[in-house]
């Protein structure tokens, strides 16, 4: 997820684990781990598509957050013992409060992200599997302002007190189970979308749902037939009838994308694509998009995606990307919201 959020994870994981040994300086220490595994977009090559391959890679394995953390928390320790050694943070019994604070810190950031539909590598650098759950928005100001308002009672009871602990494992609690929540409105969406299309006729070969920005509640929906990709919003709290847009598969357009795909570029593309890909020929141009990301207009067939000259026989220049954002606005943000709570609307 976003940065902002992360860190206010890492601090509120922090105080949990170690607020009553360390004080206030146990956010500080949570929000600086939350925030390790993302300076892996500091490590970024040259290559075109650098972000999607190595973002959320080795820094977001579950092997990280451990051996990291566990090295950083033994050096905090031992610099506590050595600058302050009358401190609580120095005494001996301290060692397993500085570990598992790092450690945690840094293990659930990617567990966090997971749960979102950019996925994560897990198992980097054995396996550049991504892993991924669309239950929350990389933005989501719910999850995030419920981090926030455990962090204001920290500081407002005092980092060290009981209360503060309390508020703590209630924010934690709260923000864990509204991740499952989102999880379980992929599932709805998914059964919304299925009655839609068979009130159609239309039986898919592939369904998706993902989510879209700021509401776990507004989704949006990818159903792949052999000549068709058909996309569609919903909101899974107030459902209305769903408005389907069809995009037509070119045949040609699908043979170029398969020998583009089978090129060591095109196999980068489709480890971090995990989902329903729409081929396109602009003139001698074949543009693939990642159809997870997308809103009405110009970006419904997808936000981004990788594009390559081509000639009858596959592609004849290396990769490159494209994006196709919507204008972002004030307006836009209050549609979406709109759109999820299933009322009127001008963007769905």
């Amino acid at each position: 997820m976003d940065t902002v959020t992360q860190i206010a994870l890492g601090a509120s994981v922090g105080h949990l684990v170690a607020g009553r040994t360390l004080g206030a300086r146990a956010c500080v220490y949570g929000a600086i781990g939350g925030l390790i595994p993302d300076l892996d977009i500091l490590l970024q090559s040259e290559e075109p598509l650098a972000e999607w391959k190595y973002h959320r890679g080795i820094t977001h394995s579950l092997w990280f957050g451990p051996v990291v953390g566990s090295i950083i928390g033994w050096c905090a320790w031992k610099l506590a013992r050595w600058r302050k050694p009358e401190s609580a943070g120095a005494a001996d019994g301290a060692l397993k409060y500085w570990i598992a604070l790092w450690v945690l810190a840094i293990f659930t950031h990617p567990l966090l992200d997971v749960f979102t539909v950019y996925g994560t590598q897990l198992l980097a650098p054995f396996s550049r599997t991504r892993f991924a759950i669309s239950g929350v928005p990389i933005i989501d100001p719910v999850y995030t302002f419920i981090l926030i308002a455990g962090l204001v009672a920290i500081w407002r009871f005092g980092a060290r007190s009981r209360t503060a602990a309390i508020a703590s494992a209630i924010a934690l609690t709260v923000t864990t189970s509204y991740l499952f929540l989102g999880w379980a409105q992929n599932s709805r969406a998914e059964k919304l979308a299925r009655a839609s299309l068979s009130a159609q006729g239309v039986n898919p070969e592939v369904l998706n749902a993902y989510t879209t920005m700021f509401t776990i509640w507004q989704r949006r929906l990818v159903a792949t037939t052999k000549d068709r990709h058909m996309v569609g919003f919903v909101s899974t709290l107030n459902p209305q009838p769903i408005n389907w847009r069809v995009i037509a598969r070119d045949p040609n357009a699908t043979t170029l994308a398969d020998a583009a795909l089978a090129t060591p570029d095109g196999q980068d593309f489709r480890r971090f694509a995990v989902g329903p890909l729409h081929a396109r020929l602009d003139g001698s141009t074949l543009r693939l998009y990642d159809m997870r990301y997308g809103f009405p207009g110009i970006s419904v067939k997808g936000i981004w995606g990788a594009q390559w000259s081509v000639n009858g026989a596959g592609p004849v220049s290396r990769v490159s990307r494209f994006t196709n954002r919507p204008k972002a606005s004030f307006d836009a943000v209050v549609q979406i919201f709109r759109a999820g709570l299933g009322l009127p609307n001008t963007l769905f």
